[in-house]
């Protein structure tokens, strides 16, 4: 497998990549973010200014024996609160509107307002379901982990309840948990990783 920087070559395979890593066992992505053509092309688009935004490190596991198999990726920002790619496109009438303004609202910093060390946030982490289990999330948070340590920030992320022991193995600690509108009371942590 080959870990690399996400480019155009890659956006037919990252516009599925959500679905792939998330539908199957995460209620809440499946309707705030439905497989549809609508939602692929904002997904799509969504990456392309990831890709074009010197802010962003997105970052992607593929099959080198395909030139657009991705299989993981990583969505790093430099802790802008005007860096948040979901923000920056609109959503689209497939998104569920309850759902996804209480994640835009549960990624705003704990810290706006305040003045605060350069850091990155994890905007997206995700393995296409059938290579989990190959270490493959691993490979790419231990990569951000590195680029952050190199360059002397933290990372702050808010995960699933359910990834909280992944990132705690990677040196992540909890700094809150919240639970996001809907009828499903989605579980998430707020987390940061201070370095090695």
């Amino acid at each position: 497998m080959s870990l690399e920087c996400a480019t155009e070559s890659h956006l037919d395979s990252l516009s599925t990549i959500v679905q792939r890593s998330f539908h199957s066992h995460n209620e809440y992505f499946l309707k705030t973010f439905p497989d549809t053509p609508l939602m692929r092309k904002w997904f799509r688009n969504l990456f392309l200014d990831a890709i074009h935004d010197s802010e962003y490190q997105l970052l992607i596991v593929r099959d080198p024996s395909s030139s657009s198999s991705v299989l993981g990726i990583i969505l790093l920002n430099r802790g802008s609160e005007d860096a948040a790619v979901f923000k920056r496109q609109p959503p689209t009438s497939d998104h569920d509107p309850e759902r996804y303004h209480a994640m835009l609202e549960s990624e705003k910093s704990n810290t706006t307002g305040q003045t605060v060390a350069p850091h990155f946030g994890i905007e997206l982490l995700g393995v296409d379901d059938e290579a989990k289990g190959k270490g493959y999330g691993k490979m790419l948070l231990r990569e951000a982990c590195r680029i952050a340590d190199e360059e002397g920030m933290e990372i702050f992320v808010t995960a699933n309840v359910g990834a909280r022991a992944f990132y705690e193995r990677e040196g992540f600690v909890t700094e809150e948990a919240i639970v996001l509108e809907g009828e499903d009371g989605y579980g998430q942590v707020r987390m940061v990783y201070r370095g090695k």
